[in-house]
């Protein structure tokens, strides 16, 4: 189709950091535009390429590959802005629970810009680094892996390393056990084929030898390289892209590390108490209605101008939870906290709710001095971060739109149903899509960026993608 003429009529920020988006003129619906800014336009809003890339960069999305991995994240971002739309339509987000859900979402925005700030525009691969990678990335590793989530195996498999045995005979021993997982995969350094520290393994050891034992995220990996080859020939001209790709992958595999750094940094010495008597109370309030239902619901379900529970005298709420050297947080703000963190456990042991509560309070208690530190720098003055907050914003819109829509929906029916009203939401808006520049769209495969990581709390960079017509609603 040919190139149409259309005009940016301008855009600006809200106060919340909500983007106007722009308004383009005379096309049809689910025509094509051409532009190189603009992927899409939904009605009055546009996604536009820096937005899109980024977000495409960052986020897994289950059942697809690099193939048409950019087509059902753009059907994904669509379906975002028509439900988003009808959620504000029908004032989802004047919901008392939502607004609070909201404060948490504008300290988060906060806390990424710090961490653009304070560690992202800071890390700087040195030339061996980035020439190391750039060779590895021109050649593809062929590797088989064992993976258990049992630890008398991997004990197991440290004695037959240790032994030398080889890896073919452990792979004969173990390969038919249900607790242990085989998996074959081919990748170039950096293309997010693999977990970061598969490919870290990978590229450290030669051809037909395997590694020592991984650590994973969950569980545990023997790795073994059945070849590596070089796939990739450059021309004089592709190398300079190459290369700045390879620097993108570099510095985001060093952010997480650095950002832990930084935390670590900015909590030395902070001296974090919780109180017994407090935490005692809190679960005393807590624990009579816990069962059969999610801290969540429970906590949504509690009015500002009632009681919390019949057998808790009003001033016990103002009894300190957690005391820092720079602010308390009492039972009810506790309860607060625990709302807008959308705490998810259902816990009818004392011992395991106190366990999951502490450790949550003690990432709000981090996520508190952070955003501190951000308005110390004067960051929720960033455009960036109110840009970021309004894309948090919509996504939760969305999340909290497709669930309001099918609540009262038969469980058997939401997918079909679900399908169906987005199909009709399609139907009726005016969508315009640059082919040319979404198949021209690169990227290099890092997903799921986090800023750091203590396997209860992920800061992610962006909102992921979630295709509800393809999963039901939780």
């Amino acid at each position: 189709m040919g190139r149409q003429n259309h005009t940016i009529i301008g855009f600006m920020f809200f106060s919340l950091g909500l983007l106007l988006l722009s308004y383009f003129c005379g096309c049809s619906k689910e025509n094509n535009i051409a532009d190189d800014k603009i992927i899409a336009t939904v009605n009055d809003q546009y996604i536009v390429l820096d937005d899109f890339v980024k977000r495409l960069e960052l986020t897994p999305l289950q059942g697809a590959n690099k193939t048409n991995r950019k087509q059902k994240a753009l059907d994904i971002w669509i379906d975002e802005h028509l439900v988003s739309h009808w959620a504000q339509q029908n004032k989802i987000d004047e919901n008392p629970g939502f607004i609070e859900t909201l404060e948490l979402i504008n300290k988060r925005a906060l806390i990424r810009e710090l961490f653009y700030h304070e560690v992202r525009e800071l890390i700087k691969p040195d030339s061996v680094e980035l020439h190391e990678a750039f060779i590895q990335s021109l050649f593809r590793n062929d590797v088989v892996g064992l993976y258990t989530e049992n630890q008398t195996i991997v004990d197991e498999w440290k004695e037959l390393i240790n032994s030398n045995y080889s890896f073919s005979k452990i792979l004969q021993k173990w390969g038919n056990d249900s607790q242990v997982r085989i998996d074959s995969a081919s990748f170039h350094w950096g293309d997010g084929a693999v977990p970061v520290l598969i490919d870290k393994a990978a590229y450290s050891i030669e051809p037909g030898e395997y590694s020592d034992i991984i650590k994973l995220p969950q569980g545990h990996g023997l790795l073994f390289v059945k070849n590596r080859v070089q796939d990739k020939f450059l021309t004089q001209d592709q190398i300079p892209l190459k290369q700045q790709e390879v620097l993108t992958v570099l510095k985001a595999r060093m952010e997480t590390i650095r950002a832990n750094e930084y935390v670590k940094n900015l909590m030395a010495g902070k001296q974090v108490t919780t109180k017994a008597e407090g935490v005692s109370e809190l679960i005393r309030v807590l624990q009579p209605d816990v069962k059969g239902t999610t801290i969540n619901e429970l906590l949504i379900s509690f009015s500002q101008d009632t009681s919390l529970s019949l057998n808790t005298e009003i001033d016990r709420l103002d009894l300190p939870v957690i005391v820092t050297p720079d602010f308390t947080w009492s039972i009810r703000e506790t309860i607060k906290i625990l709302h807008q963190y959308n705490f998810p456990h259902q816990e009818s042991n004392e011992q395991s709710l106190i366990k999951n509560i502490v450790r949550l309070l003690k990432n709000a208690v981090r996520d508190e001095y952070l955003y501190r530190k951000a308005l110390e720098l004067d960051l929720n003055k960033s455009l960036a971060a109110q840009k970021d907050y309004g894309l948090w914003k919509r996504y939760l819109l969305y999340r909290k739109g497709v669930s309001t829509f099918i609540a009262n929906v038969d469980p058997d029916n939401r997918r079909k149903v679900l399908t169906a009203w987005l199909n009709s939401l399609r139907k009726d808006a005016e969508i315009r899509v640059n082919n040319q520049l979404l198949n021209s769209v690169n990227y290099t495969g890092i997903q799921m960026l986090t800023f750091w990581n203590d396997n209860s709390s992920l800061q992610l960079a962006v909102p992921p993608l979630i295709d509800f017509r393809n999963n039901e609603s939780e």
